[in-house]
């Protein structure tokens, strides 16, 4: 339920490297589409969209020793973290509204959403179909049996954490960094294959400041 888009150099790393049109500067217009923010729209945010931004219930006394304690080492806190910059300690924001999950099905499957959505149950992804090296469609198998779409603009592939390097590989965009081999059929090797996305998380525990 967190809220966090991420840093706005990555977006413009990945356009660096080649993914047009995903640059901070073309990316940030449809975060803000997207938002219905609970503090209101400004430079960042925005508002009347299907997922709603919340703020936590309160500050809590361990939060605000831990960044109190931050402060005091120079570590500035930060009031948004999908604002300006990134850098410091603060509280997130949840996709909540009223205290309850608001989740990606409530904002995005319901209503006029719906218009411009299929959704297709029980169906896995066999291959990304590739035309040299664009990718323009996809083929699926479900229980109907085998088939095949076309993209008008572009393919989006997330198979989560889970299965997303083997699905890649089995499509033909994945590298097998241990072996240094492609993992099945390897059609295009890009720079920017998903190994770089790391996400390092520190936990302790404490029972009073």
């Amino acid at each position: 339920m967190i809220y966090m888009r991420g840093q706005p150099e990555d977006f413009d790393g990945w356009q660096a490297q080649g993914c047009t049109g995903w640059g901070w500067d073309g990316v940030l217009p449809y975060f803000k589409s997207c938002e219905d923010q609970e503090r209101g729209a400004n430079e960042w945010h925005g508002t009347g969209g299907p997922v709603s931004v919340s703020d936590l219930p309160g500050p809590h006394v361990l939060g605000e020793a831990f960044h109190a304690a931050s402060e005091r080492l120079g570590v500035p806190r930060n009031a948004d973290f999908n604002g300006a910059s990134q850098l410091g300690t603060g509280y997130v924001q949840t996709t909540t509204r009223n205290g309850r999950r608001w989740s990606t099905a409530r904002g995005y499957l319901r209503g006029r959403a719906m218009e411009n959505i299929t959704i297709r149950l029980h169906a896995h992804c066999d291959r990304v179909v590739f035309e040299g090296r664009r990718v323009t469609g996809v083929t699926w198998t479900d229980r109907s049996g085998r088939h095949t779409a076309r993209a008008g603009r572009e393919v989006i592939l997330h198979a989560a954490k889970v299965l997303h390097q083997p699905a890649r590989g089995r499509y033909g965009i994945a590298w097998n960094a241990a072996r240094g081999t492609p993992l099945g059929r390897l059609v295009h090797r890009a720079q920017a294959d998903g190994r770089d996305c790391a996400h390092p998380c520190l936990q302790r525990q404490c029972g009073d400041p």
